[in-house]
């Protein structure tokens, strides 16, 4: 269970760019659990995440999704996802380069009682390896009731950029 303050999110999709996210959110001290159709067990067992090969522990215990999936398979991934676990309110948040067809996509696929943040980090392993500071962040409240555990998120990444 996440300390008091942090979050608990799930990623989907724990490509180079996710576990490079994961480190951070890690350092800051939110709890992770991480699915991905490649099995990433044993760097997530180094790292001190579950790894699960399927949703429903994921979906299970976490605050916000993070969607670290490419853009070609995010629908797929999204149709993937049995509707049930859709269906419990959440913040979901894509870290596509792209924002109008994500947006759209997430829109069209996530039920009305889903929060909704696209985000951009204009950064990555290579330019952000050595820290976050100065390095841009754009997002998109989409659809946000829930605005605490939004800020909370985002947070994650305004405390980086001031490191």
């Amino acid at each position: 269970m996440a300390a008091a303050g942090s979050l608990t999110i799930g990623i989907i999709g724990f490509g180079p760019f996710a576990q490079f996210l994961a480190r951070t959110m890690i350092k800051q001290g939110h709890h992770l659990l991480a699915t991905s159709r490649s099995d990433h067990s044993l760097l997530c067992s180094q790292i001190g995440i579950p790894f699960f090969r399927d949703f429903d522990d994921v979906f299970a215990g976490s605050d916000v999704i993070v969607l670290c999936t490419s853009i070609l398979s995010i629908a797929d991934v999204l149709r993937s996802i049995p509707a049930g676990h859709l269906r419990k309110p959440k913040l979901f948040v894509d870290v596509l380069s792209v924002k109008e067809y994500p947006r759209e996509i997430l829109l069209k696929s996530l039920p009305e009682e889903a929060d909704l943040l696209c985000t951009h980090p204009m950064f990555g392993p290579e330019s952000g390896g050595e820290g976050w500071k100065g390095l841009p962040f754009v997002y998109y409240r989409v659809r946000v009731r829930v605005h605490d555990l939004c800020d909370k998120y985002l947070m994650i990444f305004r405390s980086e950029a001031r490191s």
